[in-house]
């Protein structure tokens, strides 16, 4: 996933050239309010996805397979309507 440094409205730059001191932590988590279904098949690679999303604010459903995403795909859905 390609990451991107956000410009404040001043044009600062937030990114690892500041100071420990100097940043402050975001008041909302960037993907809060996000559902995701994560479709892998590669275990450690599915659990790296989930726990990045997740800790971005996601909330996570991951599967194996497309026929295994197409099948929770309406439970994902009624879970959160």
């Amino acid at each position: 996933m390609p990451l991107a440094a956000i410009r404040s409205d001043d044009g600062a730059t937030s990114g690892s050239d500041q100071p420990a001191a100097e940043k402050t932590p975001p008041t909302r988590q960037p993907l809060e309010g996000l559902r995701v279904l994560v479709v892998e098949d590669e275990p450690d690679a599915r659990e790296l996805l989930s726990l990045t999303l997740e800790c971005s604010g996601a909330e996570v459903e991951a599967v194996t397979s497309a026929q295994e995403a197409l099948d929770n795909l309406q439970v994902f859905n009624r879970m959160y309507c």
